[in-house]
């Protein structure tokens, strides 16, 4: 007998086992929990249920306005408008822009799982997975482009001052490193050259002065028309030499020496000449200085940070005297992405941030480069940054964020609690159709629109309300076990999708 019963335990047993294995040891438990109105139960596991809204229903909630399924808007898109604003309050550039348009007609299907609610066993808990909500509430909302890059001297704030004439270093009247205002004297060239010059200005002076005392003399005088014309003819001449003598100097950094003086002593004019660009600082060079004297002066303000010149040192024509720079304001190059190029604009204020610098600088765009492909992978994108500090130094790398567009209210959610599928984005919402308490068990997966994203969180254009709840942490354990179920239902047949289209339970 007890042979016998030790026989049918282990029958038992074997029949146990084999049912265990061939069935993946779950129990399909009949729920007892009633129909919701409009929301059929599509599948169930052990770990979660997801029930499904039919889908003449979703066809009957469709939003027009914002082109999404059971939008909760009460008929009016809010926060939107700010959001295609830049930060002049002016509208956005239009741009192909794939985070923006996920937006489905009427007469296409929806996604698959819009319309999907899961519903966990255990309150909180998936997979070991700790399922954390967080109330949407509207907040001021910045969109910024980020971008790197190195910064420079701007072309116009960056000279090489070069001697325009062969001659010696008479005198270094600024050092290196100092500050320099824009007209002021750094160096004296003394050049043979510019004595000749000079030179040639008094003979076409005297000359225009001669011509002009003849046509003056025989316009009175009793003589031939011929002789007149000639006369005037020899002073237009000599008021043409004269004027290129003048332009001549004026070609090698002098001042024009117009007005002509009107004096019979030409030593005047001599005199003259001989401190022709130098009446600021001529009496400081001594009792006697040499006509020859070339001033090199300073063409904006700014700091001399290279002087390889030395006094008495001989310099060709052209040579490097000095360098100067204006640090007041420097140019960060960005190399933007295309879809981020695209929203910037020039004027939009920017945010610069440089290694080294725990102070933010600000600038604003200046340029940006033409492109006539808008799918061009990289576009040049000019900043200029305020250094009225000069704190910022050329050939740092700085980090810059440049504000396309901003707004008082908007609707943000963590980037972890959005999915995408193609061009249309999810969102788990909490559930209370039930009667469920906030962070039940039950969860939503809800079509939204979005923004463009601010770091780590992401505004919603339309889809969501103040005061819902979205799942945040553990939001992707909810979506992959999602679209496995979807995956593992794609290959029935045509009756089943029927069945699931009409709100029929398997």
């Amino acid at each position: 007998m007890r042979v016998a019963l030790h026989l049918l335990v282990l029958g038992g047993l074997a029949v146990l086992g084999i049912w265990g294995h061939e069935t993946g040891w779950q129990f399909q438990i009949q729920s007892t929990q009633p129909q919701q109105p409009n929301v059929t139960r599509y599948a169930e596991t052990s770990r979660l249920k997801v029930h499904w809204v039919p889908r003449d229903v979703l066809a009957a909630k469709y939003c027009a306005t914002h082109a999404l399924y059971l939008c909760p808007c009460p008929g009016q898109e809010k926060s939107s408008h700010d959001l295609h604003t830049d930060a002049q309050g002016q509208p956005a550039p239009a741009h192909p822009d794939p985070f923006q348009t996920n937006a489905h007609g009427a007469d296409a299907d929806p996604p698959a799982w819009v319309g999907a609610i899961l519903e966990l066993e255990s309150p909180g808990q998936l997979e070991g997975r700790t399922i954390s909500t967080e109330i949407v509430t509207a907040q001021p909302f910045r969109e910024v482009v980020h971008g790197y890059g190195r910064l420079s001297f701007f072309p116009a704030d960056e000279a090489e001052l070069r001697t325009p004439l062969f001659g010696t270093v008479w005198q270094r009247r600024k050092n290196p490193y100092e500050w320099v205002n824009a007209g002021e004297v750094i160096a004296l060239i003394d050049s043979p050259e510019l004595v000749r010059l000079k030179g040639e200005y008094l003979q076409a002076w005297i000359e225009h002065k001669t011509a002009k005392q003849k046509a003056e003399s025989l316009a009175q005088a009793p003589v031939s028309h011929q002789e007149k014309q000639l006369a005037a003819a020899e002073l237009t001449e000599a008021n043409l030499r004269l004027r290129a003598a003048a332009e001549t100097l004026i070609g090698y950094g002098l001042p024009r020496p117009d007005p002509l003086p009107d004096t019979e002593d030409w030593t005047q004019v001599r005199e003259g000449l001989c401190s022709l660009g130098l009446e600021d600082c001529w009496r400081e060079l001594g009792d006697s200085p040499p006509a020859s004297l070339l001033p090199l002066r300073a063409p904006f303000s700014g700091i001399l940070v290279e002087f390889p010149v030395t006094v008495g040192q001989v310099v060709e024509q052209n040579a490097l005297v000095c360098r100067l720079v204006n640090p007041a304001r420097l140019l960060l190059v960005l190399s933007l992405p295309g879809e981020d190029a695209v929203r910037v604009r020039p004027g939009q204020r920017a945010v610069v941030h440089t290694e080294g610098s725990q102070k933010p600088e600000e600038g604003s765009v200046v340029w940006i480069e033409p492109v006539d492909n808008p799918d061009k992978a990289k576009v040049s994108v000019h900043l200029e940054v305020k250094n009225q500090q000069k704190i910022l130094k050329a050939g740092a790398w700085g980090e810059a964020e440049i504000l396309v567009g901003e707004a008082s209210q908007v609707l943000c959610v963590p980037k972890e609690a959005l999915h995408r599928d193609g061009a249309a984005w999810c969102v788990f919402v909490v559930d209370h159709s039930s009667g469920e308490p906030p962070g039940g068990k039950r969860f939503q997966a809800r079509m939204v629109r979005v923004g463009k994203s601010w770091g780590d969180r992401w505004p919603i254009v339309a889809g969501l309300l103040p005061g819902e709840r979205v799942v945040v942490q553990g939001s992707d354990v909810l979506w992959n076990e999602l679209r496995h179920m979807l995956t593992s239902r794609s290959q029935q047949d045509g009756e089943g999708r029927e069945r699931l289209a009409t709100g029929e339970t398997d």
